[in-house]
């Protein structure tokens, strides 16, 4: 539905239903659908087998200066959170890290890539409709966790903190009871 959404051929009214849109009329009867990138779901399984493992892998190799960088991100995405703002890009920045901190350049490009392909429109569509915005609270816990794990040295408690926390991505993604689109947080980030 996100997909035909994005694609412009049906509109989505919260608490009415989904309506096939009018064809404009410079419209050709071929239809080709526009390239929305990868599903949510695919990205997510591919994140679920690969990057507690690099966390894993993480653990073992980090520096004192990649846990502080880790740190920082950690600290911009909570900035970002208490200032009402997207924290994407701090999020993606934790991950990324992460992925460094292992000195393996494959490792880190694979992340930096899986999160790239988070940023096509059917994945932000779907952010948006599934509430991701509204549980970054979560995600600051969870990531906290991780890093704990990370600074400790724990490879296997910072693998199982982060597939913890993307199983809870992906819980939140196949929820039925999405909030509605537009629904504005509160400033704690829950909705009102």
């Amino acid at each position: 539905m996100i997909a035909l959404e994005i694609a412009g051929l049906v509109e989505v009214r919260t608490g009415s239903g989904a309506f096939v849109r009018k064809a404009p009329q410079e419209a050709s009867p071929s239809f080709s659908a526009p390239d929305i990138g990868p599903s949510p779901f695919d990205l997510i399984a591919a994140r679920l087998l690969i990057e507690p493992e690099v966390t894993f892998a993480a653990a073992a190799c980090a520096t004192a200066d990649d846990l502080t960088s880790i740190a920082e991100a950690l600290d911009r995405m909570r900035e970002g959170v208490d200032a009402g703002q997207d924290v994407r890009s701090a999020d993606r920045l934790f991950h990324a890290r992460i992925a460094r901190a292992t000195g393996n350049s494959v490792l880190a490009s694979m992340v930096d890539r899986l999160w790239a392909e988070s940023g096509e429109p059917i994945f932000d569509g779907l952010s948006r409709r599934t509430g991701l915005p509204e549980n970054h609270r979560a995600s600051l816990t969870e990531h906290a966790r991780i890093l704990d794990a990370l600074g400790r040295r724990d490879g296997p408690a910072a693998r199982d903190a982060m597939r913890e926390h993307l199983a809870g991505v992906e819980r939140i993604m196949l929820a039925e009871d999405w909030p509605a689109p537009g629904r504005q947080p509160d400033n704690q980030g829950e909705e009102t």
